[in-house]
């Protein structure tokens, strides 16, 4: 079993030897279905065509593999409830992809969890709201889930599936993240939790989800109250780099210089909240549509000056494009929401870089 921590440090090094365009990771969203409905998902009622058969889905994985992608998340929706999911997840294993999986946990059945032991991926990430069953299912939407969910989990456990516990912090369930956490380092040990607390409206432009977040300062209060999470934190600002162009150029995002995102439907995207710039690789082949067609998005200007080109808060800010549309309607608005949390963020950095000057 490979490890974590060396796993990361080679991902590390090959982000910094790889120069210019190159696929190196994709998420595969296998569906958009979903057997739970939780509050805050961003991708509930959507579907942008038909769904790929599990031969495209190995043909496009056949792609990734030519082109040198070396890194798999297979996600949704929920994965498991794509008919044939398994065959798929096969044809990658041995492609010798890294993989990772993206699960509710609700989905899988005996004869799933007898093949992850036989076949692992490199880990399996079920989110878990909260150790109050009625809490989690009122997240969920779905009645008794709690106990499916906890009862498949064990199960992998006891498979010596390699299992990481996530938590989106939500107003539901901010009593309970330390709980979840708790339970995760209790039953698989440390550094296997992990929290999220970017909550985006529906890709149809529902707004909803946004109504289950916290405020800016009650998620700093969470996350500085625990070492576990303040150093989660740290290393996510330190991995991302901002880009210094020239404000004229509308993208700074360079997520997708090295990742791809593919959707039910076949399409291949920039970014996994944007419809512009998708490209149908039943039709056009991936490497045409990445090394070709999606450059075009790195030369797109901006058609006017907006408040968020020259900010100094940027490089702390979960601005973009993309989400500043979902939020208003309007790829140049600012989300007040965002420069919330970006001065937060500023002021946690600057006070954990006086820290260690001190020391």
């Amino acid at each position: 079993m490979i490890e974590k921590e060396n796993i990361e440090d080679f991902a590390k090094t090959l982000r910094e030897k790889t120069k210019g365009l190159k696929p190196i990771s994709a998420q595969l969203e296998m569906t958009y279905r979903c057997d739970l409905d939780c509050v805050h998902c961003y991708c509930k009622n959507y579907m942008d065509g038909d769904e790929i058969s599990i031969e495209q889905w190995k043909n496009i994985l056949d792609q990734l593999y030519s082109a040198g992608c070396l890194y798999l998340t297979f996600t949704g929706g929920e994965p498991f409830l794509k008919k044939g999911f398994l065959e798929a997840y096969d044809h990658a294993k041995k492609k010798g992809f890294i993989i990772t999986v993206f699960s509710n946990g609700m989905s899988l059945t005996d004869a799933d969890i007898e093949y992850l032991a036989k076949c692992p991926p490199f880990s399996i990430e079920i989110t878990v709201h909260a150790m109050d069953k009625d809490v989690f299912d009122s997240i969920s939407g779905q009645k008794g889930s709690f106990e499916l969910v906890m009862k498949n989990i064990k199960k992998l456990v006891d498979a010596k599936v390699q299992v990481i516990i996530k938590t989106v912090i939500l107003k539901e369930n901010k009593n309970e993240i330390f709980k979840v956490k708790k339970f995760a380092e209790e039953l698989l040990g440390p550094k296997k939790f992990k929290t999220d607390s970017f909550i985006i409206p529906t890709l149809t432009g529902d707004t909803t989800p946004c109504e289950h977040r916290l405020s800016p300062k009650e998620i700093q209060n969470i996350e500085e109250s625990d070492v576990d999470m303040i150093m989660q934190r740290e290393e996510q600002f330190q991995k991302h780099t901002p880009m210094m162009r020239d404000i004229k150029y509308k993208y700074h995002c360079n997520s997708w210089f090295n990742q791809v995102f593919i959707s039910p439907s076949g399409k291949l995207k920039f970014c996994h909240i944007s419809k512009h710039y998708t490209y149908d690789l039943t039709k056009v082949p991936l490497e045409e549509a990445f090394y070709i067609n999606f450059p075009s998005i790195w030369e797109e200007e901006n058609h006017h000056y907006y408040k968020c080109m020259t900010c100094e808060l940027r490089e702390y800010c979960h601005y973009c494009p993309a989400r500043a549309y979902l939020e208003t309607g309007d790829e140049y608005s600012s989300v007040e929401y965002y420069c919330e949390l970006a001065k937060l963020r500023k002021e946690r950095h600057e006070r954990s870089n006086r820290m260690r000057e001190s020391e």
